[in-house]
């Protein structure tokens, strides 16, 4: 049985590509969990590696906006899982909010 040093020793020795998919995968999981409590749902959009930025974008049907307070999990995730400076925002698309300016 793996203990818990040797878990992190193999997360750390992921490569670049391999975290990239792992965050892909943490953002679809955290994205159903959020849609079954608020009904609200996102995508994985893109990995910026300069910035170390996880990009998230809201998914259909618009009633509520996401917010930053709602991916906290996502963030906490990312963070403990995948490395501890990867960050997780969201990219808003102005034309789905008729007559609303973006926050």
């Amino acid at each position: 049985m793996a203990t818990a040093a040797d878990l992190r020793a193999l997360a750390k020795k992921k490569s670049f590509t391999e975290k990239v998919a792992l965050a892909e995968v943490i953002c679809g999981e955290e994205s159903e969990k959020l849609f079954l409590k608020e009904g609200i749902k996102y995508e994985f959009l893109v990995f910026d590696g300069e910035v170390k930025l996880v990009v998230v974008q809201q998914q259909p049907p618009y009633k509520t906006r996401l917010t930053h307070a709602m991916i906290v999990p996502l963030k906490d995730r990312i963070a403990s899982e995948v490395h501890k400076r990867w960050h997780a925002t969201i990219k808003v698309r102005n034309s789905i909010w008729e007559g609303r300016k973006a926050r």
